[in-house]
């Protein structure tokens, strides 16, 4: 009977802790991590071009330092975790594969260089914005 309680327990155990960690999400920050908050800042309507565009952090060399995060309309702040500390340059941008006609959307990159420190949060700040309409030719 001490046995069977004991699997019992160790069972429960097990659950709690498997879904405490579930909860936290494929990319789930901890206090051992660097994390790195991207805000996008869109106009309000967001275009349907920008569909299959993804947000991404990556390092000097273009090497992903974090999963890519599909860009949501109305999501504004996407957050990536990386083990450290790392010394390096970080740079986060907008990631469209295979969109080429995605390009006609203008956006910056915003890159930090430095030593980023676990349990440290950095800022990067990406801008989209409306593409310059062709003028017409009116004569």
């Amino acid at each position: 009977m001490k046995t069977i309680a004991k699997i019992l327990i160790a069972i429960s155990v097990m659950m709690i802790s498997l879904t405490a960690h579930a909860k936290g999400g494929e990319n789930s920050v901890s206090a051992l991590a660097i994390t790195y908050k991207v805000i996008v800042h869109m106009p309000d309507a967001t275009p349907s071009v920008l569909r299959g565009v993804f947000v991404v952090i990556t390092d000097e060399t273009g090497r992903l330092v974090a999963p890519a995060q599909l860009l949501l309309p109305g999501k504004t702040e996407y957050q990536f975790a990386e083990n450290g500390p790392v010394k390096g340059i970080r740079i986060a941008k907008l990631s469209n594969g295979l969109r080429p006609h995605a390009d006609a959307w203008v956006s910056n990159e915003d890159a930090r260089a430095g030593l980023f420190q676990n349990g440290s949060t950095y800022l990067f700040n990406l801008y989209i914005s409306l593409p310059v309409p062709a003028k017409a030719n009116i004569d």
